[in-house]
């Protein structure tokens, strides 16, 4: 367990995954509650989640489980690099740029990085039912350089914990930083 990580594992934003297939047949990784049923990253499935222990304590019991993870929470964020070697110079200048705890992703061939960030200073706009989306001009999920940032109270996502720690850094706050990976590499 990362120490860093405390804060995080503290709340009740956990659950567990499972191995799933889209619909294209490609392997995704599909959130389910840590009582077995169905939940998801919006706030109305809120009452099922958990805190990292007791996340951690379901799937030992729940052979269907291949890990857990959490919804990001607003004030946080999480970068997911695919496909990319720790060598590689966008991943040194992410890692660089954020200084925050990071860790390798579940296939082992990508890297994660969270830190805190204030969602108020990131662009922004109201979809038609009023939730606050990342302005279009950004990629949430960047194609031409498999890198992903997904931000606490305007992207709704879960990120899959691996706790395969590459810099157990404090979880720091980097809303700079942000600002600058979706001017340069989003």
């Amino acid at each position: 367990m990362a120490k860093a990580m405390q804060e995080l594992m503290d709340m009740k934003i956990w659950m567990l995954w499972r191995w799933s297939t889209d619909q294209n047949g490609k392997p995704t990784k599909k959130p389910f509650a840590a009582g077995g049923g169905p939940t998801g990253t919006d706030d109305k499935w809120s009452h099922t989640w958990v805190t990292y222990n007791e996340a951690v304590k379901a799937k030992e019991h729940n052979p269907a489980a291949a890990g857990v993870g959490f919804k990001i929470p607003k004030g946080y964020y999480f970068i997911d690099i695919d496909h990319k070697e720790l060598t590689d110079p966008l991943v040194q200048t992410i890692l660089a740029r954020h200084d925050s705890y990071a860790e390798y992703s579940v296939s082992g061939k990508g890297i994660h990085q969270y830190g805190k960030c204030d969602f108020t200073q990131i662009p922004n706009y109201l979809d038609k039912d009023r939730k606050i989306k990342l302005d279009r001009q950004f990629y949430m999920k960047n194609p031409n350089n498999d890198l992903e940032l997904y931000i606490g109270g305007i992207t709704n996502r879960f990120a899959a914990y691996t706790g395969n720690v590459i810099e157990d850094k404090p979880l720091r706050e980097c809303t700079a930083a942000v600002l600058t990976t979706l001017d340069k590499n989003m």
